[in-house]
């Protein structure tokens, strides 16, 4: 029985920092459900309620990190090339 190898492909590291860093935010995401009982019932102080602000808006991005990640891996693997010229719409003016 002869077994054929698949070729290796080369992991992006920026990729998975970016997936690590997700998965860290929805973890804390699932965690906030005491904090989230106490912002509701006004609770925190106007510190407070700044800090939970801003934790739960860096937080939340964890769902739109996966959905560009996903992109970017289904789009090519991270090598892509927008060549953007104003060169050939300028020249008609």
């Amino acid at each position: 029985m002869s077994y054929q190898t698949l070729p290796i492909k080369r992991r992006i590291s920026q990729y998975d920092l970016i997936r690590s860093l997700a998965i860290f935010f929805v973890f804390c995401i699932h965690s906030l459900g005491v904090a989230n009982e106490e912002y509701a019932k006004g609770g925190f102080n106007f510190c407070g309620q700044i800090i939970y602000n801003a934790f739960n808006t860096i937080v939340y991005t964890a769902v739109p990190l996966f959905v560009m990640l996903s992109g970017a891996l289904l789009l090519g693997g991270g090598q892509i090339e927008l060549k953007i010229s104003w060169e050939d719409d300028l020249k008609e003016y």
